[in-house]
């Protein structure tokens, strides 16, 4: 079982660090914001799902983290930076649950 867990874990750090490679190299082929906005779409489902179920909670937060923002109008003009805090927000949820959660389940 520890093999199992194991082997989770680092196929979920390879997945997300790939999505985020990826994501970074189509997006320096981008000049239109439409196709920017299309890759982070892409970007977030890929990090959503494969950190599901809390990567839904994370959307919410992320979606009234932008919110807020956006009332302070505080906005990110570099899309690199807005790419790569949009990937570790979903990085980290999906830390929280595959190092730090999972392993609180299994010892119960």
């Amino acid at each position: 079982m520890k093999y199992y867990i194991s082997a989770v874990r680092v196929i979920w750090l390879s997945l997300s660090i790939s999505i985020l490679y990826f994501s970074l190299h189509r997006l320096s082929q981008l000049n239109s914001m439409r196709d920017v906005s299309e890759l982070m779409s892409v970007m977030s489902y890929g990090m959503i799902l494969i950190s599901f179920p809390i990567g839904v909670v994370f959307v919410v937060a992320l979606f009234f983290l932008c919110l807020a923002l956006n009332v302070m109008q505080i906005s990110i003009e570099n899309k690199y930076i807005t790419t790569t805090l949009v990937w570790f927000f979903f990085l980290s949820g999906g830390y929280i649950q595959w190092f730090y959660l999972l392993k609180k389940i299994i010892k119960k």
